[in-house]
């Protein structure tokens, strides 16, 4: 069982003490967005802590208990995909405590081989039909809709996220043709 050797005044920090000082650090000083500190926060907080005592010393961290949580991981119903998002969560902690604060570590946070998912691609024929404008007088406001969010998307090649979030203010009218 490796243990992480603590050379500075910081070895009675508790994980939790460590993980605050990173979320700090990390991902505050370093002006991340909201989502990614609480990305962080739900991996270590909810996921992590299920197995592992934030009140414990960091000292007493062992890859026993690194491998014990991957193990968990592995045994939930998640995919290796998500599986490896929260284990590289993790990793960048640990890294962080190793790196940033000095900290001698042997532990190892290593991902998990994730088979390939291939997802079935449209053809030609089905992108040419979503992507062929409906008769304003028959459709419905919803496939109207539909469809102007997939042409937006393939144009843009924007995200979901920036599609919802789109305000009326942000559309410039006298430039669109």
């Amino acid at each position: 069982m490796r243990k992480i050797d603590m050379k500075t005044k910081g070895s009675n920090k508790t994980f939790d003490e460590w993980f605050e000082q990173f979320i700090f650090e990390h991902c505050t000083m370093k002006n991340f967005r909201l989502s990614t500190e609480k990305h962080y926060r739900e991996v270590i907080e909810y996921s992590f802590y299920k197995l592992y005592d934030k009140d414990k010393v960091l000292s007493q961290l062992e890859q026993d208990d690194i491998n014990n949580y991957v193990l968990w991981l592995k045994e939930s119903d998640i995919r290796d995909s998500t599986v490896n998002i929260q284990l590289k969560a993790l990793k960048t902690v640990v890294k962080f405590v190793g790196d940033k604060r000095g900290i001698d570590t042997n532990i190892k946070v290593e991902l998990i081989k994730a088979d390939i998912e291939i997802i079935e691609a449209y053809t030609d024929e089905e992108i040419s039909k979503l992507l062929t404008k409906p008769n304003l007088k028959k459709c419905s406001f919803a496939e109207y809709r539909n469809w102007v969010c997939v042409c937006f998307l393939c144009n843009t090649g924007a995200r979901r996220s920036t599609l919802v979030n789109i305000q009326i203010g942000d559309l410039f009218f006298k430039i669109i043709i």
